[in-house]
């Protein structure tokens, strides 16, 4: 039924976000330098994006230019792909670009800086101590 499906997806994301977690704090501060990897472009309607994706934990966030806030994100390997509004409603989603997140997952894309941020339309993100900022 319906409700087992979503009973069983909540486990399995459940499962993964505490495999995610400690996978994450096993590593010291300075291991986790460059494990965020990013590709930024521009699709056929001119709209710019940027992707971004953690080495270890497989976690996912996709932004556009033109969103207020917005914005796309799987926590981890295995993970339900979902989407944040703007007046922060989180409901199921898929990426727009899931050919780009294949090839970020594949070692692909740009190591996020940490002397200086990517920006995109209304987003800053750039690289510190602890990861990403955004």
């Amino acid at each position: 039924t319906k409700a087992k499906a979503e009973a069983r997806l909540k486990e399995q994301e459940a499962k993964a976000a505490l495999s995610n977690k400690n996978s994450r704090e096993s590593l010291p501060a300075r291991a986790r330098d460059c494990e965020w990897k990013f590709l930024k472009g521009t699709d056929k309607n001119s709209n710019e994006y940027l992707l971004l994706h953690h080495a270890k934990t497989g976690s996912v966030i996709e932004m556009h230019d033109y969103s207020d806030g917005q914005f796309t994100y799987r926590s981890g390997t295995g993970s339900m792909v979902r989407c944040v509004s703007t007046p922060g409603e989180v409901v199921p989603f898929q990426f727009t670009h899931s050919q780009l997140v294949s090839k970020l997952e594949k070692g692909g894309g740009k190591s996020l800086p940490k002397d200086k941020s990517i920006e995109l339309g209304n987003y800053k993100v750039r690289g510190d101590e602890d990861g990403a900022a955004m």
